[in-house]
């Protein structure tokens, strides 16, 4: 198990805002959250409540940077103490996730192997030109999970969906130590959505965390922070003059025919959305909307009164962000990635869906395109 001194730490956003409008925000978490930050939640996580203070904090750590993460609402301030105010897992966290989930998991997983005919039935009608597994793995495991079911589980009031800052950014933060007993929860999993969008259409790709995806989200977003590695290179050359709306416009372009500036043709290659100009991912059209929500409405009628009922009562949970009193909501909408997560390993494990190419540097994931977002 990882040691409790110089903890490493993993920090992930779910943002309610288009990136690319807070790139130049000084506020923008993804300017603090990183390893920058690493020691001052090492310190709070590990020193007791009596002698976690601000001033203790701000003596060793810099003011400045306490009042950073305070702002940010990854910690709160009661007078003088300092307590996590976002979801943060630490090694001793793991054997209780591991308890209170796997099982649950399972026995939903199953339910949703045993309605394989309909859920097959539905996807064969999509006619993409994509197998009922692979529309299913973008449909079941991304869009539903992480979306619909996550958008009427924060409208039921059983998860937080939004946290509106005093930066004016809307976003929840979550922070997963870094050891071998959490890396199962924080990049192991199928729950984690790349997407670039104009709000009409999106290049998304789905998978795991367990790496970093040569994909159009991560390379804007590292560009945008001046971190771009060797990885992204090559497509770096190609992109240097364009925006994400440019490469937005480009894949429209080629869902019609029309002809393409050239590079930004060869970076959608490289991404892996287009082969020799031609699009080679499931598209889902707006025809396809009404498809895409009977398989949502079969889902839903199969699981989410289930699911409500999980995350609705995690009393036993006894974890780092219980003891903190975490705001119970926003806890539970990291709980739903875990178990969604762990459903869909599952579902993959028996076949329902299909299984995501591993690709080294990079994890497990699919990517698709969707127009007419939500619609």
């Amino acid at each position: 198990m990882c040691t409790k001194t110089d903890r490493r730490f993993s920090y992930y956003l779910f943002e309610n805002y288009y990136a690319a409008d807070a790139a130049d925000n000084s506020l923008n978490p993804r300017r603090f959250l990183n390893a920058s930050t690493d020691g001052l939640i090492s310190w709070i996580a590990d020193t007791p409540e009596q002698k976690r203070n601000y001033a203790s904090a701000s003596a060793r750590f810099g003011a400045e940077n306490v009042d950073r993460i305070v702002v940010g609402g990854i910690v709160r301030r009661e007078q003088e103490t300092l307590f996590f105010d976002t979801p943060v897992f630490l090694a001793e966290d793991a054997m209780p996730l591991q308890t209170f989930f796997s099982d649950v998991a399972s026995g939903l997983a199953a339910k949703l192997s045993e309605r394989k005919a309909t859920f097959y039935e539905l996807a064969e009608e999509l006619k993409n030109g994509f197998s009922p597994k692979i529309n299913l793995y973008h449909i079941l495991c991304g869009m539903c999970f992480d979306g619909m079911f996550l958008e009427k589980l924060g409208k039921s009031g059983v998860i937080a969906d939004s946290k509106a800052h005093a930066s004016g950014l809307d976003y929840l933060a979550v922070v997963y130590e870094k050891c071998p007993e959490l890396n199962r929860f924080s990049d192991g999993l199928l729950c984690s959505y790349n997407s670039i969008s104009d709000g009409t259409i999106a290049l998304q790709s789905f998978g795991d965390g367990n790496g970093t995806r040569l994909d159009c989200y991560r390379y804007f977003r590292l560009r945008e922070l001046g971190k771009l590695t060797d990885r992204f290179s090559e497509v770096d050359y190609l992109l240097t003059d364009y925006t994400e709306t440019d490469l937005l416009k480009t894949i429209k372009a080629l869902l019609v025919g029309k002809t393409t500036p050239p590079k930004l043709a060869v970076a959608l290659d490289r991404f892996g959305y287009a082969k020799g100009g031609q699009i080679c991912v499931p598209v889902y059209l707006p025809e396809h909307r009404e498809i895409i929500r009977e398989i949502e409405v079969f889902l839903e009628e199969t699981l989410f009164a289930q699911i409500v009922d999980v995350l609705s009562d995690m009393s036993k949970l006894r974890i780092t962000a219980s003891n903190h009193n975490v705001p119970q909501k926003e806890l539970a909408n990291e709980c739903w990635h875990i178990l969604f997560g762990s459903i869909n390993e599952a579902l993959v494990r028996t076949g329902l869906v299909a299984a995501p190419p591993f690709r080294p540097g990079e994890g497990r994931y699919l990517q698709s395109i969707e127009l007419e977002i939500g619609k």
